[in-house]
């Protein structure tokens, strides 16, 4: 669901804090009578939210 809040940015690119870093993981072994071009998953949000010690930050969903 996409957020709003003063500060708020959609995040662009990879993240440097190496405590995300993703996982190696082997290519799926995917069933060759699965549809797979009609398959949909949701949209993901990432927004990057510049914060200080001691303030506050509204986040509130559109």
């Amino acid at each position: 669901m996409p957020l709003k809040g003063k500060g708020l940015v959609e995040a662009k690119g990879d993240n440097p804090n190496h405590l995300f870093n993703k996982p190696q993981a082997k290519d799926p072994i995917i069933n060759e009578g699965a549809d797979v071009e009609n398959s949909s998953t949701r949209k993901v949000y990432e927004y990057d939210l510049l914060t200080k010690r001691g303030k506050k930050y509204l986040i509130t969903r559109m």
